[in-house]
């Protein structure tokens, strides 16, 4: 029981990180419909200075993860930070209806994926760029909640910088 609670608030935690740096326009979301475009995307934002940081692989078992670069990926990045940082997700993720992101098995049975996008997530100190590949879903689900926490923080701006004014 009480191993389930630190996994839905940790999973609540990243959601709410991601959501609410992305309504203040430090997160960019691309979605691709394939392996081929998803590399052209990532040496594009690479000449734009963004690190692009892959999953640890498994040596078990093969998995989509496999097809990326891995210069750097969530097990040699730990403890660095780095301005601009791009993840990518697949189908090997997907929000659950209460809006947190979940991860399917790791192909390694000591790695939790959801863990490990904390961690891509947590290494960045600027902005972020979440490269959704043929995961529609996905991407619609995130583009919702960034527009969801954009039009909750507009409103909060808004509200909060309202001034009275005093006739004397």
């Amino acid at each position: 029981m009480k191993k389930r609670f630190k996994k839905k608030v940790l999973l609540s935690l990243m959601t709410a990180a991601v959501t609410c740096v992305s309504a203040m326009g430090m997160v960019n979301a691309e979605e691709t419909n394939s392996t081929e475009e998803a590399m052209k995307l990532i040496d594009l934002y690479g000449e734009k200075g963004y690190i692009f940081i892959s999953y640890t692989q498994s040596m078990y078992h093969a998995n989509s993860i496999d097809l990326y670069p891995h210069t750097y990926d969530t097990h040699h990045v730990i403890g660095q930070e780095y301005n601009k940082v791009m993840i990518m997700m697949d189908r090997n993720f997907r929000y659950d209806p209460e809006r947190r992101i979940q991860g399917k098995e790791h192909p390694n049975p000591d790695l939790l994926f959801y863990k490990l996008l904390y961690q891509v997530i947590s290494r960045a100190r600027e902005k972020l760029c979440v490269l959704v590949v043929e995961n529609y879903k996905l991407f619609s689900d995130i583009l919702n909640i960034k527009f969801d926490m954009l039009s909750r923080y507009q409103y909060k701006e808004n509200y909060t910088n309202t001034t009275l004014s005093v006739k004397s």
